[in-house]
């Protein structure tokens, strides 16, 4: 009887050995998921940084058809300009 005691206990040692090791690992795990939760919310933000500068930034491209389109409405306004000046 006392050695069915002693292979009870055992096994208990063992359940509880491995319960507890069970139970670091998922706190390691809490530990990780916590960090990415923090690494996830901190690249949503740089995500949404990134957006607002590529949105506000102009290509060189539109940089270039916004001059020659300035310069073609100064040249209307001059002429008008000129066209009200030479009927006065």
């Amino acid at each position: 009887m006392a050695t069915k005691i002693d292979e009870l206990i055992n096994q208990l040692e063992v359940k509880l050995d491995i319960l507890s090791k069970r139970y670091v690992d998922l706190q390691k795990y809490q530990q990780m998921a916590t960090a990415l939760k923090e690494e996830n919310t901190l690249l949503k933000q740089q995500y949404e940084t990134l957006k607002t500068a590529k949105t506000l930034a102009l290509s060189e491209r539109d940089v270039q058809q916004t001059r020659v389109q300035l310069s073609r409405l100064i040249r209307q306004i001059d002429t008008c300009i000129s066209l009200l000046v030479v009927e006065k």
